[in-house]
């Protein structure tokens, strides 16, 4: 496999493959790590915020080799897995809360437009409805040659 920004094959040094982890829902793009540190605060993939980045080594073994031989030493590295994977899990839920966030404002700022189209519908009517009542009062002038008495309506 190669990183997809420089397309050198991930190895052991400067091309390790580190997953990023950003603040948009679906990206869960990887880099090398000399990539990753040329970025800025920016995902390259999505244009989000960056919030961390994991060494994918880190929670995944890379062969069973590489399983400790000790059942208090498995036991030890397997801990060290969930403890990864548990900061992984943190990660991705802050990510997701600030997008569940930024979708709730977009959604009250949507209500808020819809109240306000309500409000400028209903003024436009209500000036609508006076309009037209003057016109009423001018046609009924011009017919009867009165003016009517508008309270008796």
């Amino acid at each position: 496999m190669s990183c997809p920004i420089c397309d050198n094959i991930y190895d052991e040094d400067s091309h390790k493959p580190y997953s990023i982890i950003c603040k948009s829902e679906n990206c869960g793009q990887s880099c090398c790590l000399e990539c990753f540190d040329k970025l800025k605060k920016t995902c390259p993939f999505c244009r989000s915020e960056i919030i961390s980045r994991r060494f994918i080594r880190d929670l995944i073994p890379n062969s069973a080799t590489s399983l400790p031989s000790n059942e208090k030493d498995l036991e030890t590295f397997k801990l060290n897995v969930l403890n990864e994977l548990n900061k992984f899990e943190k990660d991705l839920y802050e990510a997701n809360d600030f997008k569940l966030n930024e979708i709730n404002a977009k959604v009250k700022q949507i209500e808020n437009q819809i109240e306000e189209g309500k409000r400028v519908r209903i003024k436009l009517v209500e000036k609508d409805a006076q309009s037209l009542v003057g016109q009423l009062v001018i046609i009924y002038f011009i017919y009867f040659n009165d003016v009517p008495n508008i309270s008796d309506y």
